[in-house]
């Protein structure tokens, strides 16, 4: 049943560009599975939130412009908050493709697209979104659409992308290039865009545009509303702000477990216990990512720089 929704999965996604499915082509010859298995990996987002009872409290991003930076640069970050069995297959990889930029991903092993950032300065953060017209259907799968943004040269570009894909389930995206940013809460029929508000934007997985459809997840966990706040308040509370006090305010744990950072619930069934499995901050004018494995109140962030090559 999953391989034929692959199947219809692998269709809509060809339409959209047929150079993903090259690409996912390629992880499936590499591990040596069938290419239905790596299309349905790739629309896991899809499966995973088909059934609400599986909703997991998840993700806390944030895009700061030049004028809230102490050395005028452009700051996309985020906390990936997902179940911890995960952990041990996410891993940062560089996508090359001829006559696009170099792309930096943090991922899961085998998901061709997730959070990061490109070579022409445009970065990605992503956080689930739930609304009561998601369904199964002919969709482009969510992680499909972050990596075909990815290999966008602007901001606008990237925009379009979303915004043209074939939905069926909701999810949102912060963009960002240098001196510029936008969220995306996409949802099945259409979209909403928010803003910076003086020079910063902050998202987790409620929405806050308008919709024609309801919001479960508000319902079934309101700290999506409790971590906006927070971040919003410490945001606004430290002045210009720098690679180390967003590291900070990621760190936070007002509201533990379900805070900022993010920690498992032991009270949850084994399978429903999440946590941040890591977190990235992308300074967008250096093409630089810090990142860590595993919550950042307790791991080192790593620095990784990105070489970007001639187009």
């Amino acid at each position: 049943q999953v391989y034929r929704w692959a199947e219809e999965v692998l269709g809509v996604s060809k339409e959209f560009d047929a150079g993903l499915v090259d690409e996912l082509r390629g992880v499936a010859d590499g591990a040596g599975i069938d290419l239905e298995a790596v299309a349905a990996l790739n629309a896991r987002y899809e499966l995973a939130w088909a059934s609400k009872e599986q909703l997991l409290p998840s993700c806390t991003s944030l895009a700061l412009l030049p004028s809230r930076t102490a050395r005028g640069v452009t700051i996309l970050a985020q906390n990936w908050d997902y179940r911890v069995d995960v952990a041990p297959n996410c891993l940062l990889y560089v996508a090359e493709a001829e006559g696009e930029p170099s792309v930096c991903i943090h991922t899961e092993a085998g998901i061709i697209g997730h959070k990061g950032f490109n070579g022409a300065g445009l970065g990605v953060a992503v956080n689930a979104l739930v609304s009561s017209g998601d369904h199964l259907g002919e969709s482009v799968p969510f992680f499909l659409v972050c990596r075909k943004a990815l290999a966008s040269r602007g901001l606008d570009s990237a925009l379009s992308t979303i915004l043209e894909a074939r939905r069926c389930f909701s999810y949102n995206m912060v963009l960002a290039a240098p001196g510029v940013a936008v969220d995306v809460e996409a949802y099945p029929g259409g979209a909403s865009l928010l803003l910076p508000e003086e020079g910063a934007l902050v998202h987790t997985n409620h929405f806050l545009g308008e919709t024609p459809h309801e919001d479960p997840f508000l319902h079934q966990h309101p700290n999506t509303v409790t971590r906006l706040v927070r971040a919003k308040e410490l945001l606004g509370s430290r002045g210009l702000h720098s690679y180390r006090t967003v590291a900070q305010l990621l760190s936070d744990h007002q509201g533990l477990p379900t805070s900022i950072c993010h920690h498992p619930e032991e009270a949850q069934p084994p399978d429903l216990r999440a946590a941040t499995l890591s977190s990235t901050i992308m300074v967008l004018e250096e093409g630089t990512m810090y990142y860590t494995e595993g919550s950042p109140c307790s791991s080192d962030y790593r620095r990784f720089q990105l070489q970007s090559k001639p187009l």
